[in-house]
């Protein structure tokens, strides 16, 4: 299937649910989830509904196959987080493709948490009216945004990144790598100042500036570039995951794909992780469905 690189992860979940929107698509997304995903569906136009999933993030099938029935037209958009199977299995299963042709659903399989599975499931024969999307920002290793898309879906908007937009990630990227001298130099001068910020307690984006809005198309070369060198080091990654794993570092719940996430769930005495800030709600910035959520930065190395 063709492959595109995007500016962003949003930008390619709202660009691929413009592509194949009708007057009538609903948007079926995880009940607990970034909020840039159903608001980058809804900024597409579309209705988005929310389909509940367990204590370890999987979906319930039966609800999903209960929202969808007696509508005419259905994006499902599966995101494994936390190390999570997702549902991906299932949909993956005669059963499942056999109920994607009857009920006319276009599937989106976002792995943002866990790129490493693109490869896996672009080489297995899903059918049509699909979009296998991963972002290079996944928090596995240093990156500006960007986002890949595998999918049969025609965008007909899609277009390269200008100049301006190749400088602008160029200026981030500066940026990124001076903040924590930058922060450092702060604490050292100002050692109160970081009690006196205000710290959030739940993770939420207004998507309103640059790098995090919508208007953009294609990865710039300083993207792409980012994204190779990331996952040409996912080897070594894997092995740092591994020794902290030996070392007794870490106190991990062995969802199906931990070793591989970016993210993933951990016993509340795991003090080497850097913990996650609970996803507040798409609309609702100052509430979580799950804000006692114990989840960890888990890359294998830099994780304080």
């Amino acid at each position: 299937m063709p492959t595109r690189f995007y500016f962003s992860g949003r930008v390619a979940l709202y660009r691929m649910a413009l592509a194949c929107k009708t007057e009538d698509t609903i948007a079926l997304v995880p009940d607990y989830i970034c909020n840039v995903v159903p608001k980058s569906f809804q900024e597409a136009g579309l209705k988005v509904c929310s389909y509940p999933t367990d204590n370890y993030f999987e979906p319930s099938i039966q609800a999903i196959q209960q929202l969808t029935k007696d509508q005419s037209s259905v994006l499902l958009c599966l995101a494994p987080i936390m190390g999570a199977e997702g549902g991906v299995s299932w949909i993956c299963s005669p059963a499942g493709r056999l109920w994607r042709t009857q009920n006319n659903i276009t599937l989106f399989v976002d792995l943002s948490q866990n790129i490493s599975r693109l490869k896996q499931l672009s080489n297995i024969a899903l059918g049509q009216q699909l979009v296998l999307m991963a972002s290079f920002n996944n928090k596995a290793f240093p990156g500006v945004m960007g986002a890949v898309v595998v999918s049969d879906i025609h965008d007909p908007l899609f277009k390269a990144a200008p100049r301006s937009e190749q400088l602008a990630v160029s200026k981030q990227l500066v940026k990124q790598i001076l903040k924590p001298i930058f922060k450092l130099i702060r604490e050292q001068t100002h050692p109160h100042s970081l009690q006196q910020r205000h710290q959030s307690t739940l993770e939420y984006s207004y998507c309103q500036q640059f790098p995090y809005t919508f208007v953009h198309s294609g990865a710039t070369k300083l993207q792409i570039a980012i994204a190779i060198t990331g996952l040409w080091f996912s080897r070594y990654y894997q092995w740092c995951k591994q020794r902290y794993l030996k070392k007794g570092l870490i106190v991990p719940k062995q969802t199906p794909f931990y070793l591989s996430a970016s993210y993933i769930l951990a016993e509340s005495t795991t003090m080497q992780l850097r913990k996650k800030l609970p996803y507040a709600c798409h609309n609702n910035p100052d509430h979580s469905e799950r804000p006692d959520t114990l989840a960890y930065h888990f890359k294998g190395f830099d994780d304080h």
